[in-house]
């Protein structure tokens, strides 16, 4: 089987849903599934290779890359036009058995050039978040050859099929973790020599890009309440309002992006790795849906302190493999983060069977469900 991926984003970027379509695309070429992907090329700019992409977002080159010529660079909106016009047309795309993409222009250019099966692959719940995206998933789900469906959360999911899509075209596959790059394993202690975290006292770990909608000010609040207590946020790409307020508390340490391999002994030196106790993600800005943090944070064998959010409820259980609390709700996350940070014993217990979930839930397994799924298409 042979998949043209077409992908309106100049790569590489540190944006979480290129790392996602990479590791797809590497994943799935691991499966022997012959995996081309369409990306768009910057005038003056040398094109990308499968190669120069496996290095930077550290996975094995089993893809090929095409570059097609566009608008690039422009204004962004004219970028996804530009793509949409030229993608579908490459001569990988017009050969392969089945098209896909994440991108909504491209979807709809697919649906009306391609004579394969296309397949639609997104995190955002669109029905829910727009009317005028309702109307649009409506119509496409009545077409006579309406799209399938690959959403990274069962939440997701249901908007869709609220709309009129079919559950026998729509596959939920939540994202997931590589294990190379989860070695070798460390100690609290190693990994803070590693970081340079120098702290004898409980440290907590939030790994993201570092700005107000990720919720990132409910965690600095909690980091004015624990002042035993280190906070390392790491993920920084310059000097924004959060960065800026995390300077004047002295128990924060803000560390810049880094790639997925050094991100891992940050989490290994973590008693506690965080996700903000926000809302704001996934109900206002609408845009963090089962963020990929997720699955390394699960795969590092640390407790994970949460927002209770219908999204991340599809894989941490409070009490079990996390400790949730009700969004926005400063005072629930003060008791709980104090519980974790009190309690070792506790945060052994959680971190344990957050690993065990974390076994099934790997780029390669997720590969395997969605070849079945893509095959069953053909």
């Amino acid at each position: 089987m042979r998949i043209a991926y077409v992908f309106d984003q100049l790569l590489p970027k540190t944006a979480a849903d290129t790392e996602q379509v990479v590791n797809t695309a590497a994943a799935l070429g691991a499966c022997g599934i012959d995996v081309d992907l369409i990306l768009p090329r910057a005038r003056g700019v040398e094109p990308v290779d499968a190669e120069s992409l496996a290095r930077w977002y550290d996975v094995e080159p089993r893809f090929v890359v095409h570059n097609v010529g566009s608008v690039y660079p422009a204004h962004r909106g004219l970028e996804k036009l530009g793509h949409a016009v030229v993608g579908p047309w490459a001569q990988a795309t017009r050969g392969a058995d089945i098209v896909y993409t994440r991108n909504i222009p491209t979807l709809l250019a697919l649906l009306a050039i391609c004579r394969q099966p296309v397949v639609y692959e997104h995190f955002r719940p669109w029905p829910a978040q727009s009317r005028a995206m309702a109307v649009l998933f409506g119509r496409l789900a009545r077409l006579r050859r309406p799209p399938a469906l690959v959403m990274h959360s069962a939440y997701a999911a249901a908007s869709y099929l609220a709309v009129g899509f079919s559950r026998s075209r729509l596959l939920v596959a939540h994202n997931g973790w590589d294990p190379r790059l989860m070695e070798p394993a460390m100690s609290p202690e190693a990994a803070r020599a590693a970081c340079g975290i120098d702290h004898r006292g409980p440290v907590v770990v939030y790994s993201g890009h570092i700005n107000e909608r990720k919720g990132l000010s409910t965690l600095l609040e909690l980091a004015q309440t624990f002042r035993d207590a280190k906070f390392v946020l790491v993920g920084s790409e310059g000097h924004g309002p959060i960065e800026a307020r995390a300077a004047t508390i002295p128990n924060v340490e803000i560390r810049p992006w880094c790639s997925r391999r050094a991100l891992v002994p940050f989490l290994y030196a973590a008693d506690v790795l965080a996700l903000p106790p926000s809302s704001g993600p996934l109900q206002t800005v609408g845009n963090t849906v089962l963020p990929l943090k997720t699955f390394i944070y699960l795969a590092a064998g640390r407790a994970i302190f949460a927002p209770n959010t219908p999204d991340l409820a599809e894989l941490l259980r409070d009490g079990d493999n996390a400790r949730l609390v009700a969004p926005d709700d400063a005072a629930a996350a003060r008791v709980a983060m104090g519980e974790l940070l009190a309690d070792a014993s506790l945060r052994a217990r959680l971190g344990q069977a957050a690993q065990t979930q974390a076994a099934s839930l790997t780029w390669q397994a997720r590969a395997q469900s969605l070849a079945t799924f893509l095959e069953g298409l053909r």
